[in-house]
């Protein structure tokens, strides 16, 4: 049996979405995430690039690049909590429902992390 691409129930062959709501959720998801995907990539890129320098300059001993590692790490969750958006291979494997559910929850335990590492290297900067 084939599935719904939204949902994940089982549908006949000739069918792509089990009812109207998937399809037309189906389609608001694609929409929105063609949408913001610059806006995504981009803050996403100098969250990463952030980091990377950060990491870098930590590196040679500036204290205060901890409190950046753990910024970007922060940004990178809460990017991850606003743009939700899988890559199609992740929404083939699984659902663009459950996708959105995955990526939300990665997000969640990033943003964690970084809020940890944030309280982390303030006790490391001023030890």
């Amino acid at each position: 049996m084939k599935k719904c691409e939204f949902c994940g129930k089982e549908i006949s062959y000739f069918d792509q979405y089990c009812n109207n709501n998937c399809e037309s959720s189906t389609k608001a998801f694609y929409k929105k995430r063609n949408r913001r995907a610059k806006l995504s990539s981009t803050l996403t890129v100098i969250a990463l690039a952030g980091f990377g320098i950060s990491a870098f300059m930590f590196l040679f001993g500036i204290k205060w690049a901890s409190m950046m590692i753990s910024a970007c790490i922060t940004l990178f969750g809460i990017l991850l909590i606003i743009f939700p958006y899988a890559t199609d291979y992740m929404i083939k494997k699984y659902t663009v429902k459950k996708s959105v559910v995955i990526m939300k929850r990665a997000g969640i335990v990033i943003l964690a992390l970084g809020i940890a590492f944030i309280f982390a290297s303030v006790m490391y900067i001023f030890a």
